[in-house]
């Protein structure tokens, strides 16, 4: 029985763990995203006073926001 007893407590602290590296992992994903939405919100504030990005850099820039709006709606 002991030895079950050892087991169980050995299971118990790997799930405390685990919660806690969920809990960081998600703390660093809000913490991306903000960055993220903040950047957003430069570019838009910098496209509206007129600067604009060299034509190629342009098409990079447009296909990098679709990809992150697609992750938004994901999530």
């Amino acid at each position: 029985m002991e030895e079950q007893q050892n087991h169980l407590v050995q299971v118990v602290q790997q799930q405390k763990d685990i919660i806690s590296e969920i809990s960081e992992l998600q703390s660093a994903l809000d913490t991306k995203r903000n960055l993220g939405m903040k950047l957003q919100g430069i570019i838009e504030y910098l496209n509206s006073l007129g600067v604009t990005l060299p034509e190629a850099a342009s098409e990079a820039a447009a296909d990098e926001e679709e990809t992150v709006e697609g992750a938004e709606t994901t999530t």
